[in-house]
């Protein structure tokens, strides 16, 4: 069990540290899902005729997917949070108290935020330029969790795994952040949602 976590979640001084490190890829992967979720609810709301009636008012396309947008982003990192704050609570005994346990676990759930965001960015990005495929967001979150979380286990190909942007974010309890990769998927979280505006003001609605 041990060298499984180990090949999952990376190397790490502890089992603990091995498990909760594994723990958090598949919370963040639940929390993609949300985002995906919360960010497809457009793809409801365009079928029922609901976007079409709000846009016949004086409401703007950039409103409607930006004020979807902000609940699918601002949700799953808010459900990260809470998921590193019951993490905490649940070792603050190992840990040496929940203060303890809380500085330690929280760079390592905050950093699954960006690939999360990436994923939710790809939902938004198919709604906006072809909303009759939106099922291809639930397809690479799919494959992400494959390649990402099951890759080294199949031994994959190193390309093939670094497909998954989780693989980018595996932040181990206790140690150094390194920012770049985060900043990268960041960045491309941001594109995507600027893509998904671009293309949704563009399209015809229906």
């Amino acid at each position: 069990m041990q060298e499984l976590l180990r090949k999952l979640g990376g190397n790490a001084s502890s089992l603990t540290d091995t498990f909760i490190s594994t723990e958090l890829q598949f919370l963040a992967i639940g929390a993609a899902a949300y985002g995906i979720s919360a960010a497809l609810r457009l793809r409801s709301e365009e079928n029922d005729l609901h976007t079409e009636q709000v846009l016949a008012t004086s409401t703007r396309r950039w409103t409607v997917l930006a004020s979807h947008s902000v609940i699918a982003l601002l949700g799953s990192a808010l459900l990260m949070l809470v998921l590193a704050l019951s993490l905490a609570l649940g070792t603050r005994a190992q840990y040496g108290g929940f203060g303890a346990a809380l500085g330690h676990l929280l760079p390592s759930a905050l950093a699954t935020i960006p690939p999360v965001w990436v994923c939710v960015g790809l939902a938004l990005a198919i709604f906006g330029s072809a909303p009759k495929v939106v099922y291809v967001a639930w397809a690479l979150l799919a494959a992400f969790v494959v390649v990402g979380e099951f890759g080294p286990l199949f031994n994959l190909p190193q390309p093939v795994i670094d497909v998954s942007p989780f693989v980018h974010a595996v932040v181990l309890p206790g140690s150094t952040v390194v920012a770049a990769p985060l900043a990268v998927l960041f960045a491309i979280a941001a594109a995507l949602v600027v893509l998904a505006q671009t293309t949704f003001r563009r399209r015809d609605i229906g």
